[in-house]
């Protein structure tokens, strides 16, 4: 019978020893395979990230060659990343690019850092404007590795600024050809100006700069003086019923010469309703007011003036009683003779009644308010009524007359809006609503080739004012309605316009039956039918060219008279 050796301590010891490392080692190995899954998922999860970042990334060799893209480079350009891996940088560079990336790359890897912006092309050739973040990776021994780089798609921010930029050049082109000038100044007994367009100095005689800040003298100091008290209570009032400004006064220019302007403007506060500054325009209106006190003298041109406007004018006392009315608002209300309106109550008589019909109490009248308050007054949400009892929307001023500074009475012009507002309505939602503005406006409008001065369009109010039909006109060009002796001078106007609004000022026209008339024109660029145009409004001013001539003939006789009486009355005295 065979018995088992006994084994020795040191051997039993030794297996355990290997089995407890057997285990060790098992173990070890489980955890290096879980060790390498959860990096490969580390590894899936990263290059997931990498892909649906929002920004751009890229990475190029030492060479400026791509070696990596992420997804949201690819949506950016348009390209797949296929067709991006190995290809130079500068093939995807707008041309004028090209040569500043390659003198730039080297830089880039030199100094480790750079922000750079530059017009990449998309791929539909599109060009996208892209801003770099990026920054050199070594190698452990500091050699070069790779670039990289963030990128971001600032193409719309860009336009933006452009747009911006646009918008703020039409702007400042439009204060520059305004004919007053614009400010912003503090609520203080200097009005201490803090900015004024160049339009400054000549309305007043003085450069901007010398009155911004009361450098050379404050805004104030050229006011005539009996109005300074009056624009400053007129201010206060203006502030605390939160109503836009207006007024007329006198300044003392420059050159020492007494000139009225009339100023319109708002105050401006800051979100917690603190008042910053006040902003507004002023103009010269010295030749309208020597133009007002030049029809004075003269009742018969004054009249004729008077019914001879599109616009119903009409003039009541401090009880509210008509004083006068022109033709045109006789012929809108229903009358016939002026006669029947005079000394009767205007309010019982025109604005007696809101829109539903429902009585307007006097106190409410903004009409009176003008007489009532001293203030001029303004509406365009009220309705008049006629003698036969239909009603109107009309758009009305109402102004304070005044007798020895007194307040007189008030008078009062109104237009009817009947016809705007069903514009208004017609053209809401239309895709025509530009044409039919066009077609439709009652002031003679054509648009005309600014290269070969061709009609290439005209209105209905322009056929039916010159006389030609349309086909005749869109025959023609600007030449063919003007004098032949204005040619000349009309082709180096048109030459000479650079402005994209111009006004033209007053020219003379030739209507088909051979009749001159005079004509104020203004012009805006725009772009039609693919060709460089202009759109043009034309207004006939010979009425009011004749009644100025008949104004000053008028005045010319009146001084005469006087002449001749003075020198009658010293005579006699002789």
């Amino acid at each position: 019978m065979k018995t088992d050796r006994p084994v020795h301590p040191d051997v039993l010891s030794l297996q355990k020893e290997l089995q407890q490392v057997k285990k060790q080692l098992q173990r070890s190995e489980e955890r290096l395979q879980r060790s390498e899954e959860q990096l490969q998922r580390s590894e899936e999860r990263f290059q997931q990230l990498f892909d649906e970042a929002p920004l751009g990334y890229q990475s190029l060799d030492e060479a400026g060659c791509f070696l990596d893209v992420n997804q949201s480079w690819c949506e950016i350009l348009g390209y797949a990343k296929e067709a991006v891996i190995g290809r130079w940088f500068g093939d995807f560079l707008a041309p004028e690019y090209v040569e500043p990336f390659r003198q730039r790359f080297p830089l880039f890897k030199q100094q480790g850092t750079i922000h750079s912006e530059f017009e990449m092309l998309h791929q539909s050739g599109e060009r996208r404007y892209i801003a770099f973040e990026g920054r050199i990776g070594y190698l452990p021994d500091g050699r070069f590795e790779r670039t990289h780089c963030i990128m971001q798609d600032i193409t719309e921010l860009k336009q933006a600024e452009k747009r911006e930029k646009e918008h703020l050049r039409q702007l400042h082109s439009l204060v520059r050809n305004l004919p007053g000038f614009v400010y912003r100044c503090r609520y203080d007994e200097n009005w201490t100006m803090l900015y004024l367009s160049e339009g400054c100095l000549a309305v007043t005689g003085y450069h901007p700069e010398e009155l911004i800040d009361n450098k050379v003298l404050s805004f104030n100091d050229i006011i005539k003086e009996e109005y300074r008290e009056l624009l400053f209570k007129k201010w206060g009032k203006t502030l605390t019923n939160h109503t836009p400004f207006y007024e007329e006064y006198e300044i003392i220019t420059a050159s020492g010469e007494t000139r009225w302007v009339q100023e319109h403007a708002v105050e401006v506060y800051d979100d917690d309703n603190n008042l910053l500054f006040l902003e507004g325009y002023i103009e010269d209106s010295t030749s309208r007011k020597q133009a007002e006190a030049a029809l004075k003298e003269s009742e018969e041109t004054i009249r004729l003036l008077f019914n001879s406007t599109a616009e119903g004018i009409y003039g009541i006392d401090t009880h509210g009683r008509c004083t006068f009315c022109n033709k045109a608002a006789l012929t809108r209300i229903e009358y016939t003779d002026e006669q029947e309106v005079l000394g009767r109550n205007m309010h019982q008589l025109i604005p007696h009644s809101h829109k539903d019909g429902t009585m307007m109490p006097v106190e409410s009248c903004k009409i009176f308010k003008a007489f009532n308050e001293g203030m001029r007054t303004h509406s365009d949400q009220e309705v008049f009524w006629t003698k036969s009892g239909a009603s109107f929307p009309v758009e009305y001023w109402s102004y304070p007359m005044y007798r020895e500074g007194k307040v007189v009475g008030a008078v009062v012009t109104f237009i009817d809006l009947t016809q705007k507002l069903q514009l208004n309505e017609a053209l809401v939602n239309s895709e025509s609503k530009y044409r039919y503005l066009f077609e439709n406006n009652p002031a003679p409008m054509w648009i005309y080739d600014e290269e070969t001065l061709d009609f290439l369009e005209v209105n209905k109010a322009a056929i039916d004012h010159y006389g030609y039909s349309r086909k005749e006109f869109l025959q023609r060009t600007l030449r063919d309605i003007r004098p032949k002796e204005d040619v000349d001078r009309l082709v180096k106007d048109v030459d000479a316009t650079t402005k994209t609004l111009n006004r033209a000022g007053i020219w003379r026209h030739q209507k088909k039956n051979g009749q001159l008339i005079y004509v104020d024109i203004v012009s805006h660029q725009l772009e039609y039918e693919s060709k460089k145009a202009r759109l043009v409004i034309s207004t006939d001013i010979t009425d009011r060219i004749e009644m100025e001539a008949a104004l000053m003939k008028a005045k010319e006789k009146a001084e005469e008279s006087d002449r001749l009486k003075s020198a009658f009355l010293a005579n006699m005295s002789h």
